[in-house]
């Protein structure tokens, strides 16, 4: 994203939604994060109960281990892209832990 853009991924409880407490008290992540980018320079995050092994814990948003929850990304002053639908976030892929 440009500089004048920023992104944010938030976890909330759902049907409340508010922010779940969690053993790193992190809620949510962003453009603004420390995150450690792949090594095609992609982005990955994490969104489990516990920290995926061998993954960096910056990169990793806590959900709860039972329930439902709520993810949610908001992209603030998007360029034409997002808003014309020609780019979109990939989908979730769940992981096995090992």
């Amino acid at each position: 994203m440009a500089l004048d853009s920023y992104w944010s991924v938030i976890l909330v409880d759902v049907p409340d939604f508010r922010v779940i407490p969690n053993e790193i008290d992190r809620f949510n992540l962003n453009s603004y994060s420390p995150l450690a980018p792949e090594p095609d320079g992609s982005l990955r995050i994490d969104v489990a109960p516990q920290r995926v092994e061998g993954r960096p814990q910056s990169n990793w948003l806590p959900s709860p281990r039972t329930g439902s929850f709520s993810l949610t990304m908001r992209l603030y002053v998007p360029r034409r892209a997002p808003r014309d639908g020609t780019w979109f976030p990939l989908p979730l892929q769940p992981v096995t832990p090992r």
